[in-house]
């Protein structure tokens, strides 16, 4: 008997209800075939523990478990960039983690443009370190620099 004509008369003659394994109702319910010359001798199992027998009887090619990177848990992944097992808790772990790679990516300490000092940012873009006098300067040189420049500022192009 082939494996398709099996499967079919597994199906009218048994029902699939309950996982006979962890006894769940829920998703998909299937009918594993230890032996397909033995139509009806069949287990009934969840998609997942369908997986796990066939995983372990060899009828299914068994992936390498990974370690979660924040948990330490083993898993198996369901696709190559899968890098965490997939827990709330450790994705929002890994994108915190990802998060500070962006921002640590170069030295997060800077120098104030205008004294010189040694600072820590609060915002990636910010040029000072705050003190109220190297603000004036640098909100007083932004607005020089936007101004539009007169004749009298333009020097003529001069070659020796």
């Amino acid at each position: 008997m082939s494996r398709d004509s099996a499967r079919k008369a597994a199906q009218r003659a048994i029902p699939a209800e309950r996982c006979e394994v962890c006894g769940t109702t829920e998703g998909k319910i299937e009918r594993h075939h230890p032996d397909y010359s033995q139509p009806l001798n069949v287990k009934i199992l969840c998609t997942t523990c369908h997986a796990a027998e066939e995983r372990h009887t060899g009828q299914r090619k068994s992936k390498a478990m990974r370690e979660c990177p924040v948990c330490g848990a083993h898993f198996l992944y369901r696709h190559s960039g899968q890098r965490t097992c997939a827990r709330t808790a450790c994705l929002k772990e890994i994108g915190r983690r990802n998060a500070e790679k962006r921002w640590h990516a170069h030295d997060r300490t800077k120098h104030c443009q205008v004294c010189g000092t040694t600072f820590l940012p609060k915002r990636q873009r910010e040029r000072s370190c705050g003190k109220p006098e190297c603000l004036f300067v640098l909100r007083s040189t932004a607005v020089r620099s936007r101004r539009r420049t007169d004749a009298s500022d333009l020097q003529p192009w001069v070659t020796p």
